[in-house]
C-alpha cells in the first residue's frame, strides 16, 4: 500500500471514494445485494484506470459464485441500480469470479457493502 492509501494492481488504482454515495443509497444497495444468493461479497471503491483518460469512478465490485452466474447477476444489478440511483450518481458494476486478481486490492480499500460467509 502506498502512503496515500491507494493500491495499484492490474492497471487500476483502487481507493476509498472521494465522492461517496449517500448512506441511504448504500443501505439500499446492500439490501439488494443480500437478496442475490450468488453474491459472496461486494465493495464500493473508487477506481482509476492507469494511463486511461477520464476521472476516477465509483464501482460496485461484486464477487459472484458460481462463475456461471456472473452475466445473470450483472443484468439484475444493472436493472435494479437504474431504479435506485439518482441521475447524477454514476456507478459501474464489475462482477467477478472468486479468485480474481483485484479482490485483495479492493478489500484493502475498506469499502465493503456486502459479505456472505
Amino acid at each position: 500500500m502506498t502512503r496515500s492509501g491507494l493500491q495499484s494492481t492490474v492497471g487500476v488504482i483502487v481507493a476509498a471514494p472521494r465522492r461517496r454515495l449517500p448512506a441511504r443509497r448504500v443501505k439500499k444497495i446492500s439490501a439488494l445485494l443480500a437478496t442475490i444468493d450468488e453474491v459472496r461479497e461486494a465493495h464500493l471503491p473508487e477506481v482509476l484506470a492507469i494511463g486511461g483518460a477520464g476521472e476516477p469512478r465509483n464501482v460496485l465490485f461484486v464477487v459472484v459464485e458460481p462463475q456461471e452466474a456472473i452475466g445473470r447477476v450483472r443484468e439484475r444489478l444493472e436493472t435494479e441500480l437504474a431504479r435506485l440511483l439518482r441521475r447524477r450518481e454514476a456507478l459501474e458494476v464489475w462482477p467477478v469470479a472468486a479468485g480474481h486478481p483485484l479482490i485483495a486490492t479492493v478489500r484493502q480499500a475498506g469499502c465493503v457493502v456486502g459479505w456472505r460467509d
